[in-house]
């Protein structure tokens, strides 16, 4: 594993990026977060999109860091997964839109290359915000298939045929489902079941919504995917970008499952 403050240039901005990306936002801290990204760094977020190069970011970072204070906005850390080349922090943005509260589901994954390159990526639901998801150039594909643990597979596989009862199965009996929205279906009572029902059946009973795995990490206890697909409401042009996030339970079950992307 990649040591992170070894690998970047000095700041005073402690912890690691993903954990740091949002109070540093809320902090004004955009310089220190600037440097500690580097100048090799690209970021996206779905808000403002993609930047890359110091003065990019600067200036991408600084836009983004006023629209979040003029929401109002606060941040609560959740959890990190930490992988073998990146990690994942999620957490809880607050922030009010046209006056009205919004907690938002947010995770920011840091992917760490060699030469001090830094990859920053962040995945949240635009809908909440009455937003489309930003535009993005089209990503590079990742020169391997990106390789699943067995439990994580089962469930993709099931998602893209469309089996709710599948699903549901990999669950443990007390577990449940976050949508992008922060929205909870639990297993119990059906309500999970509903979801994924109502996620992936159209009018004609196809599948109509299949996410394409590009990137992974996994400890062991939570496993992150990060993912694209095609499936667009009117208005976007391009392949969205999404993250889900699996947590094992004790009994080798998924505990839970957390989508950040938008609702069905």
């Amino acid at each position: 594993m990649l040591d992170e403050d070894a690998e970047r240039p000095s700041s005073k901005l402690r912890g690691r990026l993903s954990e740091v990306y949002f109070p540093a936002l809320l902090g004004d801290s955009q310089e220190e977060l600037t440097v500690r990204l580097g100048e090799r760094a690209s970021t996206y977020e779905p808000v403002f999109g993609v930047a890359a190069g110091l003065n990019e970011i600067k200036a991408k970072l600084s836009k983004l860091a006023k629209w979040l204070n003029d929401a109002g906005a606060s941040y609560a850390h959740e959890r990190t997964l930490v992988g073998v080349d990146r990690d994942v922090a999620e957490g809880i943005l607050s922030l009010r839109v046209d006056g009205r509260p919004v907690e938002l589901p947010v995770a920011v994954v840091v992917e760490r290359r060699r030469a001090r390159e830094v990859d920053l990526r962040v995945y949240h639901a635009t809908q909440p915000l009455d937003r489309w998801q930003a535009a993005r150039p089209p990503r590079a594909n990742p020169e391997t298939e990106p390789s699943l643990a067995q439990d994580v597979a089962t469930h993709l596989s099931a998602v893209r045929l469309g089996d709710a009862d599948a699903i549901v199965a990999g669950f443990e009996s007390a577990g449940s489902l976050r949508d992008g929205t922060g929205k909870s279906y639990s297993r119990e009572g059906g309500q999970m079941h509903d979801f994924y029902i109502s996620l992936l059946q159209n009018t004609h009973g196809a599948n109509d919504w299949v996410p394409i795995v590009r990137r992974t990490a996994d400890d062991g206890r939570t496993c992150s995917i990060e993912y694209e697909i095609e499936k667009l409401r009117g208005g976007e042009t391009a392949p969205k970008e999404g993250l889900m996030v699996f947590e094992r339970g004790d009994s080798a079950l998924f505990h839970s499952v957390r989508i950040y992307d938008e609702g069905p």
